[in-house]
């Protein structure tokens, strides 16, 4: 499940890899918080998973105020922290916070896998079904010791609605890589005219755009434009916002680059992105 949040977030451009220090992490999680409350997630109801490490940097942080109650002389000094500006806290074993396992016999951890620090979740923004494959009753038998047996066997499942992905937000140990946008060019019906299509990565069928992204474009350049997740795109090229596509491109060139890149609306960082050499009419 952590894997699977880690991938949601950081499909929408919901993560960070900010240097996470006892001095520094108020200020991640207030930068993690302004976030979700610009994209108008409701914080009361958010959950925080984080590996033991991360609590400890929590309970230890500067600039936080403490307020320890001790009862019953020197046996009761309670100093978890079970909420932080309104977010129910849940420690988790680091172990079962990767962005990667490997399932092939039981499981374990990948080895491409990074560590996911805390996620802060909505829990309206995910929905997780089990799936029943099997359900069965044997009569008795000697070996179930002459009682009936039932067995069963299901998934667990874990899905992002479509209108809610800023409900998840991700600190990791190292960045994911942007996702892969197919973008195609075809000759447009008027000379210099080009028709970009891109399929992919937070496009759906109907050639519109994920709710919470954008999706811009850079054309007539000599060479792709390189992009990097978690940056906005180079601001010494004029980037375009699509609505919808296809789009037609006018007044181009053949054989010249466009470059598309999907980017977080909030923060303007990209998720994933493409290129093509243009195709133009003649």
């Amino acid at each position: 499940m952590a894997s699977k949040l880690a991938e949601f977030a950081s499909a929408f451009g919901g993560t960070s890899t900010a240097s996470l220090t006892s001095a520094t992490a108020l200020s991640v999680w207030d930068d993690a918080l302004a976030y979700m409350t610009n994209q108008r997630v409701n914080r009361d109801r958010c959950v925080c998973y984080m590996t033991p490490a991360t609590y400890k940097l929590f309970k230890q942080a500067t600039g936080l105020t403490r307020f320890i109650e001790v009862t019953n002389g020197i046996q009761a000094v309670d100093r978890n922290v079970a909420r932080l500006d309104g977010v129910r806290i849940v420690e988790v074993p680091a172990e079962m916070m990767k962005t990667a396992y490997n399932f092939t016999e039981g499981w374990a951890v990948a080895s491409s896998a990074a560590q996911i620090d805390f996620v802060i979740v909505d829990p309206m923004a995910v929905a997780a079904p089990i799936k029943y494959e099997t359900a069965l009753m044997s009569a008795p038998t000697a070996q179930s010791k002459g009682k009936y047996l039932y067995y069963e066997r299901y998934y667990y499942g874990a899905f992002i609605l479509n209108e809610r992905q800023a409900g998840v937000f991700a600190h990791l140990s190292s960045g994911p890589s942007a996702g892969t946008l197919t973008v195609t060019s075809t000759a447009g019906a008027a000379a210099g005219a080009t028709v970009i299509d891109v399929t992919g990565h937070g496009i759906r069928q109907n050639g519109t755009i994920d709710e919470g992204l954008k999706l811009v474009y850079t054309a007539g350049t000599s060479a792709a434009v390189s992009l990097t997740y978690g940056t906005v795109p180079d601001s010494s090229k004029t980037w375009t916002e699509v609505d919808a596509l296809p789009v037609t491109l006018t007044s181009q060139t053949a054989g010249k680059y466009v470059t598309v890149a999907l980017v977080n609306a909030e923060t303007g960082y990209v998720v994933a992105g493409g290129n093509t050499t243009e195709v133009v009419g003649t």
